[in-house]
């Protein structure tokens, strides 16, 4: 060791004695010279010198525990100092060596296990030695077998507590190691820890006065036990010993409760937020009255705001802190998260909140705004009850908005607020392959590594040998550089065959509500994928008609053959079709399938005043547009229902048909007097149809001159031209009548002349009222109108006839077919 010793021997022995080696590694030489300084070295002895025995320190089972398994884990860690050489070690039990030579890894933690032990109390300890033999045995343990285990809570203590806030601590404690869970108010259980015998948690209760809290233990064997207790909270906002309901002034702000809208301050506020700080209307005094709608911040020690909202301060709706919690994540959570109770906004607006960005893909946030119960974990996938996922790009989903702002997602929109960030995935697609056995497919990564799937793009198609086999080149961004504006997904699962599964997609952005699914075959693992597209894929030919909107239905686990149909429920906005002229007939959902544009079965649902609700029925899933049929469709309708109305119209005043039947006799000594005689009467009949015809030509052209002189702006009266038409009725059977007896006149006519076939309807019709002097699409629908439906029908009018007399006084087609359903 580098030290020089010097020692006069010649020929002769000597030792050399060293009193202090310290312990570890050592070597040593020997070198001697004579008195004319000639020298020699010895080779080097290389040894080590260890004195220290090894450490041994029991994990479990501690001293005196009390366990109810039979089969036992003994578990401790050994360390040497011999050059981190591995141990020996014996297990003793009773003073029996139960488990010798164990080959012990040095400064690792060893487990033996004992099985069958009998009941009642038993001593263990256990001997290692290292290398060199060095030995160490631990002091002998007590173990006892019994009933158990056996659980205990340490706090809240059985009683009643006079507390400040709502936040309280919760111990538990165990006999032995196991799962120790926790059941408060009966809101389900929750695992305090695994594998411990100890665990301590601080809750938020979700209101004062009684509680009760359930403790239980499960340990290795699966042995279950529990213990409960009830305890009281009692609100002393100040501290001072009295509880508020017998303290005027509970907060001590020198403003009695009665008068004050402000009760407390940040301490009463339950949270695990460092130094929060709340400011009202810019303010950190709680101790002023407060009244009117002022503005709340909430704040942690940088004073970045977590809370921003509106509150109404006043006797009734006096804000009470300690009723409030605002919590946000905790240190070991891997997303950031706000729980927000009993703190909503004032009526008519709506809370925000400030969401911390753990990691740069959390880029969307699931939203629970209901009142917080006490498990406040969402679903992973964010499609638990209640919950919705909103993209953080300003874009609304519903009510809710979300976008990023100075490092953190602010959500607003929020009544309640449970709000967690999520990570916002990012697929990368590959291109499609070549078309085999009717299949194509292409690979999908999601760069952000999320875990979840909600917007994976398809990874299979299905395809022909002669369709064109494309798709983009490489692989391009979901996430970035996609045409895709909005997409949302549902998790469906089982789909039974022939039953009708209803997919609530709450697609607000979009303007779909839902798809209705009814299967030829059973499917399992179900999922669609919504997405609405700026425009649609460059391999895709252009729709005809006026797009309103592009969408790509997509799915997993459901190919079209198990599909026997789907109707797709969704709505178009009435300024879009009346600012391109179009009305609901003319809207229709087009599926793009085989290469080609298909227009499905669209059918209007409904009618509200800024949209038109739709559902059309599809037999698969690709690419979609919402449209206005092309105009020239339009006009070609339009055309044909012109025509169709002339063609009415000259059935309407056609001459009645007339059978006249006149046997000729052929008899050669028929009197020339009654041949002269018949001529003159059909004659006579002749001009009488004349007549009649020429008057109801007549009376259709005066109603027609009497409906274009309406004047427009006069709102919509019923006419009252019943008693009219019945005096105009009474006339025309009068004139029948007595073109009858005319023809009875002549008696060499045997056969009688039918009777004129009067068009009753068109006689009794009641004068449709005039559409308001109000842009189209302002228009509604109107008592008069109902009215005047209701009068047609009962007059025996089909809805065709009434459906076109409505259009002829230019009321909106959606209008009419609402007063035809009322």
């Amino acid at each position: 060791n580098n030290t020089l010793t010097f020692i006069t021997l010649n020929d002769t022995t000597d030792n050399y004695t060293v009193d202090t080696f310290p312990n570890g590694e050592h070597n040593m030489n020997v070198t001697c010279w004579d008195w004319a300084n000639n020298s020699n070295t010895s080779f080097t002895l290389n040894f080590s010198v260890y004195t220290r025995v090894p450490t041994i320190e029991v994990n479990w089972p501690l001293n005196n525990t009390n366990s109810s398994n039979d089969d036992v884990l003994f578990n401790w860690t050994a360390v040497d100092y011999s050059n981190n050489r591995s141990l020996k070690c014996n297990l003793t039990l009773d003073s029996v060596v139960n488990k010798s030579n164990l080959n012990v890894t040095n400064n690792r933690s060893y487990t033996v296990a004992i099985n069958n032990l009998d009941y009642g109390s038993h001593e263990w300890n256990l001997t290692c030695w290292d290398y060199f033999n060095h030995t160490n045995r631990t002091l002998s343990f007590n173990y006892s077998r019994g009933e158990g285990p056996y659980v205990y809570i340490i706090t809240p203590e059985n009683a009643t507590l006079n507390v400040s806030n709502l936040r309280q601590t919760v111990e538990i404690q165990a006999t032995e190691l196991g799962r120790i869970m926790y059941n408060l108010d009966g809101e389900g259980n929750f695992t305090l820890c695994t594998w411990c015998s100890q665990g301590k948690v601080n809750l938020t209760m979700l209101s004062f006065g009684q509680h009760k809290l359930r403790a239980y233990i499960v340990d290795y064997s699966g042995n279950l036990n529990q213990t409960y207790r009830d305890f009281w909270l009692q609100l002393d906002t100040d501290a001072n010993g009295t509880i508020d309901a017998h303290d005027n002034d509970s907060d001590a702000d020198n403003i009695w409760d009665v008068n004050d809208t402000l009760i407390g301050n940040t301490t009463n506020i339950a949270t695990n937020i460092w130094n929060l700080s709340m400011m009202v209307n810019g303010s950190l005094n709680l101790s002023k009255n407060y009244t009117g709608v002022l503005q709340i911040n909430i704040t942690n020690a940088s004073y970045d705001v977590i809370v921003s909202l509106q509150h109404n301060f006043t006797n009734l709706s006096r804000l009470v802190l300690a009723n409030v919690s605002v919590e946000v994540e905790d240190k070991n959570d891997q997303f950031g998260k706000v729980v927000v109770r009993n703190l909503e906004p004032f009526n008519g607006t709506n809370k925000t909140v400030y969401v911390n960005v753990l990691n740069s893909t959390h880029g969307w946030v699931c939203v629970k705004d209901s009142n917080p119960g006490l498990n406040t974990t969402l679903t992973p996938t964010c499609q638990g009850s209640g919950e919705i996922r909103v993209r953080c790009n300003g874009t609304a989903t519903g009510k809710y908005h979300c976008e990023k702002e100075n490092g953190k997602l602010r959500v607003w929109g929020l009544s309640y607020s449970v709000v967690q960030a999520m990570c916002e995935e990012n697929w990368s697609v590959g291109s499609w392959s070549s078309c085999s056995d009717s299949t194509q497919t292409r690979t999908v990564t999601d760069s952000n590594g999320c875990g979840t799937e909600l917007e994976k793009p398809a990874t299979s198609q299905s395809c022909t040998s002669s369709s064109n086999e494309s798709s983009s080149s490489s692989t391009s961004s979901a996430g970035s550089t996609s045409n895709v504006d909005e997409k949302v997904s549902m998790i469906v699962g089982e789909v039974k065959a022939g039953d009708v599964k209803l997919v609530e997609l709450n697609a607000e952005a979009i303007g779909v509500e839902s798809v209705e699914l009814k299967l030829k075959e059973d499917a399992n693992g179900v999922k669609i994928v919504l997405s609405k597209l700026s425009s649609l894929p460059a391999n895709l030919t252009s729709p005809e008609g006026k797009v309103y909107r592009y969408l790509e239905f997509d799915n997993q686990n459901l190919p079209d053959e198990k599909i026997e149909q789907a109707k797709i429920k969704f709505k178009v906005e009435r300024s879009w079709m009346n600012s391109n002229g179009f009305n609901s007939e003319d809207i229709v959902l087009s599926r793009y399938s085989n290469n080609a544009w298909q227009d499905l079965e669209t059918k209007s649902t409904k009618l509200e005043q800024d949209v038109v609700y739709f559902e059309a029925i599809t037999t698969g899933f690709s690419y979609f547009v919402i449209k206005g049929k092309a105009v020239e469709n339009v006009q070609t309708q339009t055309t044909n229902d012109t025509q169709q109305k002339e063609e009415n119209k000259t059935k309407s005043v056609a001459p009645p048909a007339t059978k006249t039947n006149v046997p000729i006799q052929q008899k050669s000594s028929l009197n020339p007097l009654l041949i002269i005689g018949g001529v003159a009467a059909l004659v006579v009949l002749g001009v009488v149809i004349f007549l009649v015809v020429k008057k109801f030509t007549k009376k259709d052209e005066e109603e027609e001159v009497e409906e274009e002189k309406v004047e427009p702006e006069k709102p919509m009266l019923q006419t009252e031209t019943k008693p009219m038409l019945d005096e105009s009725l009474k006339n025309e059977e009068a004139k029948t009548e007595n073109t009858q007896e005319v023809i009875k006149e002549n008696e060499t006519v045997k056969d009688e002349v039918a009777k004129p076939e009067i068009n009753v309807q068109e006689v009794k019709e009641e004068t449709p009222p005039q559409s308001p002097n109000v842009p189209v699409k302002a228009q509604v629908v109107t008592s008069p109108l109902i009215n005047y439906v209701k009068q047609m029908r009962q007059m025996g009018f089909a809805d065709e006839t009434i459906r076109e007399r409505l259009k002829s006084k230019n009321w909106h087609p959606d209008v009419i077919e609402e007063a035809l359903k009322s």
